[in-house]
């Protein structure tokens, strides 16, 4: 399985590595690649690093998008964009098969090969975390090809009058195009209320494992240290989030990594929020 990670805008946090890292720990025959949008002066081990040629398309966002570039260098607006560079890394490869893109605040601990064919026998084309009726956190991404890419990224640059950051613009997408995109598994049935079991736990039986999409890592591992003056924050409790994970068994099994367990599912993916990648990585010594 391949692995796509984006980085738009200047240097490139050294806390990838530990995410590239984690994919290999649990993806050994996985390859990964990190995108980028300009020449990247911080090198990386274990990964192939590309700047692919720009598109008219994403010439066309740059000139549209009018998200604030004032909040962190930008931070809303490169969220946004990685989907045109995505755009633009499938228009300029060969890449023909399905892939995940993942935000590199991520830690993978699942073999994705194991899921693959369930995401095809399933008839997946996007699948991505819904945590609320307003959101969509794609931290985790998966594509079955180039073509869903470029209808998703045609779908942003067509809508960008709406100002929508990339949370906001996935939900969008994902009301306007159910045939398309698929909500991954968030939690078990039994901790929401019945309307909201058939989007929020849907393929949970076929799955039989969850996707993060925020609130089970900023349970576990706290919230970005920018937003709460640098203060312990585990077991924080994300007020969005549909689903509360303080209302459910988690544990760490080893075998022989460490790995996260919701309610004795597996999690896949723990949206690492306070960047402390290094210190939740599978191989680590000790809880």
């Amino acid at each position: 399985m391949r692995f796509v990670l984006v980085h738009c805008g200047p240097i490139p946090p050294s806390y990838i590595q530990d995410c590239i890292d984690q994919i290999h720990l649990t993806n050994p025959t996985g390859e990964v690649v990190l995108l980028v949008d300009r020449p990247c002066s911080v090198s990386f081990n274990n990964v192939s690093i590309i700047q692919s040629p720009k598109t008219v398309l994403h010439s066309i966002f740059n000139e549209r998008c009018s998200l604030d570039m004032t909040f962190r260098d930008g931070f809303w607006y490169y969220c946004l964009e990685r989907f045109v560079v995505l755009y633009d890394y499938v228009m300029s490869s060969t890449i023909n098969e399905p892939f995940i893109h993942i935000e590199y605040d991520n830690l993978i601990y699942q073999d994705m090969d194991h899921y693959l064919p369930i995401f095809k026998s399933l008839n997946i084309h996007l699948g991505g975390v819904l945590d609320s009726p307003h959101r969509v956190i794609p931290g985790f991404v998966y594509f079955d090809g180039p073509d869903t890419v470029s209808h998703l990224a045609h779908f942003i640059v067509n809508n960008l009058h709406m100002q929508y950051n990339d949370m906001q613009m996935l939900h969008l997408y994902y009301a306007k195009h159910p045939e398309i995109f698929t909500a991954l598994p968030l939690c078990q049935p039994k901790h929401l209320l019945p309307d909201d079991q058939n989007i929020y736990c849907k393929n949970i039986d076929v799955f039989e494992c969850i996707f993060d999409g925020a609130s089970i890592g900023q349970f576990l591992c706290g919230i970005d240290g920018r937003n709460s003056g640098n203060k312990d924050t585990i077991g924080f409790i994300n007020e969005t989030c549909i689903f509360k994970p303080d209302k459910t068994k988690i544990e760490w099994k080893k075998t022989p990594l460490f790995t996260p367990y919701v309610d004795d599912l597996p999690i896949v993916n723990l949206h690492v929020h306070s960047k402390n990648l290094s210190r939740w990585r599978s191989d680590r010594s000790s809880m």
